[in-house]
């Protein structure tokens, strides 16, 4: 009894300091693990625990939102460079929570404020000690009043000490006007040459006149000569050859690639090591690997290449070459260049073209993620084509001009096989010895037929005509007629033209002229002939606005296929058969690398959980240990239990590993805190060959309670999806399909405040507004696999990724493009 007093008492006494203080949320855990303590043991064992746990949470959740408004401070201080504001907001902020997860972020961004001061500072420094040098005062002054601003006294000190060196200032005689000229145009072609366009240097200095122009055309052919073999130097090595490459990653980062080289081409290299494919642009490989490279050729030339490699690397902004130069006269490289790369560095240091770069790298990065598929290629054709007006003078479009200008006619073919076509209704993809396609398969009612179609997704440039042709195939003439609907598409009619627009009533009817030997299909009695297939041209809209389109081919005749679409700007007819089976065959092989290339399509912000049978996946013996979390969090997946692992199947999904669970007490558990969140993705690739009623049984992700109706969790099964959102009301939604799923299926379900929806392959089937606007109730331990009241998941899973926060449509898109290319859904 008095144990049971004093869990009684202790756990009182948590609630009450919980009631006044809502605040500390660390001494409100504190006393939630005295009373679990307490309580152990006693009746009140559970619910101390689950406080506990709903502590836990909440101060999670108290972090995460505290971080987010430091970083938006953080954010608005360094726009302005009040360097010294922002170290003692971060000190001020660090007392906030005691926690490690609290504090070693904090002195991380401390660091990272410090350590963006020390690399603004080396150029700003340069940039001085020449103003002085030169008795430029009014620019000394500027750089003074900058470095003034940041607040940091050590960095002034330094500069005091600095320029406290430079003795015998004079003021600079006035510049003849013929002298001025010639700077302005040595001025302008180095800006060329920074640009890797030394040529053009060359050719904007030739015209100039001045007692420095044959030294300066030296090194500026000199350049030109480096640029030259630059853009060869790759694609002349043998394929197979072993590389080791540092270069910039997508977000900037300097980072080392090796291994065998396969090819080098249009801007791009791409290297394999082991079963990976890593695309690098050429223009993101560090000045220092190339001069490596550049030294190491075959026609390489010791004593020239060592001037040739010291002015790259000068032009290129590396400031550790500048004592290499003053160090070796022989090197022949005056002074004035030296002050001139010192000025360029300082200029590529500030905010605002750090900024640019920023702005033209993201730019880039969109146009890839949108040139992966045909519904957006022509408009990541357009970006580059932007990038290369608007931000030519930026240093990553300069760079990598060659890889740009490769995409800018992107969007002008298209050939698209039948795992990049999508289909409705009782159409469904089948497969034999001539190849697959998408067949009719039902016998639909014809007052639904514009529910049962193929459909084709492309996208078209500006002032472009296109022309398209289906594959088709029927059993006789009345099977192969079809309609069309299409984005901007009008019918002739008596009045006024009738829109034929995709989900519209209106559709533009088709008759193709092939020959099959059958009237109808009362001419063969019920049986099924084989299927005669034929070329089919399809009017498309004139003069479409640029953008993604839609057609769709609507049939409800049984055994109508489709099995090739092609939409092309360029093609005069169809692909004859030996391109198609060529194209078969590439296509084949390729689904791995295009995998590799679209995980950049995943946005990482607000990633909770990630986790990938092909990868992370740590057996003992034949069964699954442990699931490795692939976001940041590294939230890994445990059952130490061996009785309770599931097995990994090694080819489950069109040859991807998923891992198997057989519904008999297997389950891998992880802690995923979601609690008091207002927005929430679960994407989820799975199979379930079996049905349940709409209660959280047979789930693949599973979040238990710590109050009532706080359970979270996601179930596709063949028939449906059952799935909620824990927020302390009963609020299960349980989803029927049209028809019942076999296989695996790619299913999303977001809850964005009081709206929740859902998807399927990319799809969206159901949602709802008005519901609670956050999680409540939910308990951070979530099972991979199930666990409600002893009823586990039966199925497999290939891939699960959670977000704690509710993705855009375009975001969501992304990963949906992501899962469905890699795993070959529709």
């Amino acid at each position: 009894e008095k144990k049971e007093a004093a869990a009684r008492s202790a756990l009182e006494q948590a609630r009450e300091y919980a009631r006044l203080r809502p605040e500390d949320l660390e001494g409100q855990l504190g006393r939630f693990e005295q009373a679990v303590w307490s309580a152990k043991e006693t009746s009140l064992d559970f619910d101390a625990r689950k406080e506990r746990a709903a502590a836990l949470t909440q101060l999670h959740a108290g972090i995460a939102t505290d971080l987010g408004a430091v970083d938006a401070r953080l954010k608005a201080a360094c726009e302005r460079e009040a360097f010294r504001a922002a170290l003692d907001d971060l000190d001020s902020a660090r007392r906030r929570y005691a926690s490690s997860d609290w504090t070693s972020v904090i002195d991380q961004k401390s660091r990272e404020i410090r350590e963006l001061a020390t690399r603004l500072y080396g150029p700003l420094l340069e940039k001085a000690v020449d103003a002085r040098r030169r008795g430029a005062e009014e620019e000394l002054t500027r750089s003074q009043e900058r470095l003034a601003r940041w607040g940091l006294e050590d960095l002034s000190a330094d500069l005091a000490r600095a320029l406290a060196q430079v003795q015998n200032v004079r003021a600079a005689p006035p510049v003849p006007p013929e002298v001025a000229a010639y700077r302005s145009a040595w001025e302008s072609a180095l800006a060329l040459a920074a640009l890797r366009d030394a040529a053009g240097g060359v050719k904007l200095l030739e015209g100039s006149t001045g007692p420095e122009l044959g030294i300066d055309l030296e090194l500026l052919r000199l350049l030109a000569a480096v640029h030259d073999e630059q853009r060869q130097l790759l694609s002349k090595l043998p394929k197979g050859q072993k590389l080791s490459l540092a270069w910039l990653d997508d977000e900037g980062n300097p980072t080392q690639a090796a291994g065998t080289l396969l090819k080098a081409e249009a801007g791009r290299v791409e290297l394999k090591k082991d079963d990976q494919t890593l695309t690098l642009l050429m223009g993101e490989i560090l000045p220092s690997t190339w001069t490596e490279l550049y030294r190491n050729r075959p026609a390489k030339k010791p004593a020239q290449d060592d001037r040739a490699a010291a002015f790259f690397l000068l032009i290129e902004g590396d400031p550790a070459i500048t004592a290499t130069i003053r160090s070796k006269p022989e090197l022949q490289i005056p002074e004035k260049y030296l002050a001139w790369a010192a000025r360029r560095r300082a200029t590529a240091a500030l905010p605002e073209a750090i900024e640019a770069e920023k702005r033209a790298r993201q730019a880039f990065q969109a146009a890839e993620q949108e040139l992966l598929v045909p519904a957006t290629r022509a408009l990541g054709a357009l970006r580059c084509r932007e990038l290369l007006e608007k931000s030519r003078d930026a240093r990553f479009v300069a760079h990598n001009r060659a890889a740009i200008a490769a995409r800018v006619d992107a969007g002008k073919d298209y050939v698209l096989l039948p795992d990049e076509l999508t289909a409705s209704g009782g159409f469904r993809l089948t497969t034999s010895k001539t190849g697959s396609a998408w067949a009719q398969e039902g016998d639909p009612d014809p007052a639904h037929k514009k529910e049962n179609y193929v459909e084709v997704r492309y996208s078209v440039l500006p002032e472009t005509d296109y022309r398209a042709w289906v594959y088709v195939g029927g059993c006789c003439t009345e099977g192969l007629a079809f309609a069309i609907q299409a984005t901007q598409l009008r019918m002739a009619a008596a009045d006024a033209p009738i829109a034929a627009e995709p989900g519209g009533d209106g559709s533009l009817p088709v008759k193709p002229a092939i020959v099959t030997g059958f009237k109808n299909h009362a001419a063969h009695a019920g049986k099924k002939p084989p299927l005669k297939w034929g070329w089919v041209e399809l009017a498309l809209p004139k003069g479409a606005s640029p953008g993604t389109k839609t057609l769709r081919l609507l049939s409800d005749q049984p055994g109508f296929s489709v099995s090739v679409a092609v939409v092309s700007a360029t093609r005069s007819a169809p692909p004859v058969e030996s391109e198609l089976k060529e194209l078969q065959r590439v296509r084949a092989i390729e689904p791995d690398r295009a995998a590799s290339r679209t995980t950049k399509l995943v946005p990482l912000p607000g990633l909770a959980a990630w986790y990938r049978a092909d990868q992370g996946v740590v057996l003992a013996g034949a069964t699954v240990r442990e699931w490795r979390d692939q976001s940041p969090y590294g939230r890994h997946a445990l059952q130490p239990t061996e009785a309770r692992q599931p097995a990994l199947a090694a080819s489950a999904c069109n040859g991807k590993p998923a891992l198997a669970f057989d519904g008999n007490a297997k389950n891998l558990q992880a802690n995923i805190p979601i609690n008091g969140l207002g927005g929430i993705t679960c994407i989820l690739v799975s199979a379930c060959e079996q049905d349940d009623d709409h209660m959280p049984r047979c789930s693949p992700l599973l979040w238990g309670e710590t109050g009532n109706w706080g359970i979270t969790h996601v179930a596709p099964r063949k028939s449906g999806i059952v799935f909620m959102f824990g927020t302390g009301q009963q609020s299960i939604v349980n989803y029927v399909r049209p028809a019942p799923q076999a296989g695996f299926t790619l299913t999303t379900a977001r809850k964005d405040g009081p709206a929740e929806s859902l998807f399927v392959n990319g799809a969206p089937v159901w949602s709802e507004a008005g519901r609670v606007a956050k999680l409540q109730g939910t308990s951070p331990a979530v099972s991979l696999g199930g666990d409600f009241n002893g009823s586990f998941f039966n199925g497999k899973i290939a891939e699960i990724l959670v977000y704690e926060r509710a993705l855009p449509d375009a975001e969501r898109q992304r990963v949906e493009q992501y899962l469905k290319l890699k795993y070959r859904l529709n």
